[in-house]
C-alpha cells in the first residue's frame, strides 16, 4: 500500500450576490447590481439596490416595490463549481420589481374628461365620458364605448361635477377623488398623483325661440325675433306690435322653440 502525504490550503474567497432590477413584468429596467461578501456574513439589501430609477433627464421613472425584496440577507456557499483560480465566486441571484411612475404631465398618460355640449333645458347631464390610456384598469361601473372611451355616470360618484350649474354657460368637469383613487386600487403596478385626471368642459347654450308675428291670415306683421332661454338674466320683451293695427286686437302668440 502506499500512503501519500502533503497538505490542502483553504482559502476563503468571497461571493458576490446579484440583483436584476425589472418591472413588474419582468422587464429590465436598469443594470444589476451586486454585493461581494464572505459566506455567512449578514447585510441589508436595501443597501444594495436602488430605491428609484431615474431617466437621462433626472426624472424618476420607477419606484422600488418593497414587497419584492429579502431586506436581511446573508451570504450563502456558492453553487458554483470552483477550480482555485476565481478571485470572487458566484452566489446567489435575486430579482427586484419597480412599478412604474406615471408622468401625469404628459397629456397621452392622462384620463381626459371629454368636452361636452348641450342646449339649454334646466337640468344637469347624468353622465360623461372619457377617454382612459392603454393599459389601465377602470372600474367595471365604467361602460365602455365602442370607440374605445368610457361613460361615466354621476351616480356613481367616479365624476367631480359639483362646479356644474343648470344656467347658460361653461363649467369644469372631472374626475372624483373617489375615481382616482379606484384607478390608483386597480393599477397597484403603477404609481401617479392627482394630476392623472385632466379635467373637460361642459358648455350649456342657450335655448332659441323663434317669434313669428303674423295676423290670422298667416300674413308676416314684423320681422322674425328670438328670444333666448337659459342665461341667469332676465330677457328682453320681444315686440308684436304693427303700424295701424291696435294692440287690442292681438288675439294669440304662437312660439316654436328650437333646441338644436
Amino acid at each position: 500500500a502506499y500512503l501519500w502525504g502533503g497538505k490542502f490550503t483553504i482559502v476563503h474567497i468571497p461571493v458576490k450576490d446579484t440583483y436584476n432590477l425589472t418591472d413588474v413584468n419582468g422587464n429590465q429596467v436598469a443594470n444589476p447590481v451586486t454585493i461581494q461578501g464572505q459566506v455567512g456574513d449578514g447585510y441589508n439589501a436595501l443597501s444594495v439596490v436602488p430605491t428609484t430609477i431615474k431617466d437621462t433627464d433626472g426624472k424618476v421613472q420607477y419606484v422600488l416595490d418593497p414587497s419584492s425584496l429579502v431586506t436581511d440577507q446573508t451570504f450563502k456557499a456558492t453553487p458554483q463549481t470552483l477550480d482555485g483560480t476565481e478571485k470572487v465566486a458566484e452566489g446567489q441571484t435575486y430579482t427586484v420589481k419597480y412599478k412604474h411612475v406615471i408622468d401625469t404631465a404628459i397629456a397621452a398618460n392622462q384620463v381626459q374628461v371629454q368636452n361636452q355640449a348641450q342646449t339649454w333645458n334646466n337640468s344637469k347631464p347624468d353622465a360623461y365620458t372619457v377617454s382612459v390610456p392603454a393599459g389601465y384598469a377602470v372600474p367595471e361601473t365604467w361602460t365602455k364605448n365602442t370607440d374605445g372611451t368610457y361613460t361615466i355616470t354621476t351616480a356613481s360618484r367616479d365624476i367631480d361635477s359639483t362646479a356644474v350649474g343648470t344656467a347658460v354657460g361653461q363649467y369644469s368637469v372631472t374626475l372624483s377623488k373617489q375615481g382616482i383613487a379606484k384607478l390608483a386600487m386597480l393599477n397597484p403596478d403603477y404609481l401617479f398623483d392627482n394630476k392623472i385626471a385632466n379635467a373637460g368642459t361642459l358648455t350649456i347654450s342657450p335655448l332659441n325661440i323663434p317669434v313669428n308675428v303674423e295676423d290670422s291670415a298667416g300674413n308676416q306683421l314684423a320681422p322674425l325675433q328670438n328670444v333666448q332661454l337659459g342665461e341667469a338674466k332676465i330677457e328682453s320683451s320681444f315686440n308684436v306690435a304693427d303700424d295701424g293695427l291696435p294692440t287690442d286686437q292681438f288675439c294669440f302668440l304662437n312660439t316654436s322653440p328650437n333646441t338644436t
